[in-house]
């Protein structure tokens, strides 16, 4: 049996991927105006700090 290690995500790569495939499956437009910050907390339910952090990450990215 061959097992390869588990990648760790962390919460803020988590929501930064979530966000990211939003794009490439069109549900979102590059350059769209992302939800605010409140709004993504609350249905990803993380907290701001995460989200903060994330979303700045996405907007420099276009």
């Amino acid at each position: 049996m061959r097992l390869k290690p588990v990648a760790r995500k962390s919460l803020s790569d988590a929501v930064f991927e979530q966000l990211s495939q939003e794009i490439v499956h069109g549900r979102m437009r590059p350059g769209a105006p992302l939800p605010s910050e409140r709004a993504l907390c609350d249905v990803l339910r993380v907290n701001r700090g995460r989200c903060v952090r994330r979303s700045s990450g996405c907007r420099r990215r276009g």
